[in-house]
């Protein structure tokens, strides 16, 4: 069976049960996996093609996730050929451990944010509904020490501040 025709079928019935996010995301992986190794049919895919899209990617991009979620995307396109008999066997796709201390991480937004938050909902929200924004979070006060005082120092949430954490 050629690439093309085993990328229509994955998509007619696997790519079509996924988030369109999801189904992009796996046929660009395998674009690039078939242009890059030169695959023009799905028996040409072997280890040794695996081992080329590897550094392939190694080469083109600096990001270790990057390269990981290419090759989930390609190992679940392989399972899927090996489960319908269009290879012979699941080849071993070697993903690279992702070090979590390198992901981005959240943080806690400032008060100058949260300032800002409560004026952009000023425009939108009904005047009842905005006396709820306006009330600081619990975990305010451990963030901002200045919190459940407006900026005339004067109490928030109708005279009784925030409550004590």
């Amino acid at each position: 069976m050629t690439w093309a025709g085993f990328m229509e079928r994955y998509e007619s019935e696997l790519l079509v049960n996924v988030a369109p996010v999801t189904a992009d995301t796996d046929r660009s992986s395998l674009r690039l996996f078939a242009e890059s190794c030169n695959v023009k049919r799905i028996r040409d895919v072997n280890e040794q093609r695996l081992a080329r899209f590897r550094k392939v990617l190694d080469e083109r991009t600096g990001s270790v996730e990057t390269v990981a979620r290419h090759l989930r995307s390609l190992r679940v396109a392989i399972n899927f050929a090996a489960d319908v008999r269009l290879l012979p066997q699941r080849l071993k796709v070697r993903i690279p451990k992702l070090n979590k201390g390198s992901r981005a991480k959240g943080r806690a937004i400032t008060r100058e944010e949260f300032d800002r938050m409560l004026d952009a909902a000023e425009k939108f929200l009904q005047p009842e509904k905005l006396a709820e924004w306006q009330v600081l979070p619990a975990w305010a006060v451990v963030v901002w020490p200045e919190a459940g005082r407006g900026a005339t120092g004067t109490p928030l949430c109708g005279g009784g501040g925030v409550e004590s954490v």
